[in-house]
């Protein structure tokens, strides 16, 4: 961790009725993109592809006041039916405005992908949703959250 960069605990969700922690590709790019930029505390789960598993993940993690930034994925797997990103942004208190344009802007938002990229804060925790592949998933990480992550925890988790 760096010297000047604050301790910070992720949940990292991943939304799938078919993978585990051992077979979840895009939660482990996730985590070690954290680990990569010295961020260690961080907890993983699988939960599965439904509103009330989805609704009941993000308020048991926005309410624990052990962790600091939700990110969610695998969500374009998911059905249209069962989760767009008006669910999402249904559950937040306020939107991290602009975080879907930046991730448009860099053109990390692949053809296929049936969801708009969402973040939002909710209980003090930020929440982040990312759609996409693997490489999406890294690219998010490394050039859009990664490089904003002491902002957006003095803004929205201790400023909030």
């Amino acid at each position: 961790m760096e010297e000047d960069q604050l301790p910070v605990n992720f949940m990292i969700i991943t939304i799938s009725n078919t993978h585990t922690l051992e077979t979840d590709m895009n939660g482990g790019i996730i985590q070690s993109c954290l680990k990569e930029n010295g961020y260690t505390n961080i907890i993983r789960d699988i939960i599965e592809e439904d509103q009330t598993s989805i609704h009941s993940a993000l308020k048991r993690s926005s309410i624990n006041p052990v962790i600091d930034i939700i990110i969610l994925n695998d969500g374009y797997q998911c059905s249209d039916r069962l989760m767009n990103s008006h669910f999402i942004e249904e559950f937040f208190d306020y939107p991290i405005v602009g975080y879907g344009n930046l991730f448009q802007d860099m053109q990390l938002l692949e053809p296929y992908v049936h969801m708009k990229p969402v973040a939002g804060v909710k209980h003090q925790t930020a929440i982040f949703m990312l759609p996409g592949s693997v490489e999406t998933m890294r690219h998010t990480m490394n050039y859009l959250i990664i490089p904003s992550l002491k902002k957006i925890v003095s803004h929205y988790v201790i400023g909030a």
